[in-house]
């Protein structure tokens, strides 16, 4: 397993690892839900956890996605950003 951080990305993104349930992504995952429960308990807007597929073992459809989802995928990328309210 490795932990990449790649500099010039988004302020929301954390880092690209090449396992998809690894150690880091399921202790951020746990740290996010923990730290909701708080931020519900005093109204504030809560954090997500959004993981991206990069780099396809099958190759791209023709919106720009990957052919067969997160399965397909060789390297992840791990971001946390707020929840939007739709209400």
């Amino acid at each position: 397993m490795s932990i990449v951080v790649k500099p010039n990305r988004t302020d929301s993104y954390r880092f690209t690892t090449n396992d998809r349930n690894s150690f880091a992504l399921r202790l951020i995952r746990m740290e996010i839900a923990r730290d909701n429960e708080v931020l519900r308990k005093y109204g504030y807007t809560q954090k997500r956890v959004t993981v991206r597929g990069r780099r396809p073992n099958t190759g791209y459809t023709w919106s720009g996605g990957i052919i067969g989802g997160l399965a397909n995928a060789t390297e992840f990328d791990v971001y946390v950003h707020d929840r939007t309210n739709r209400f």
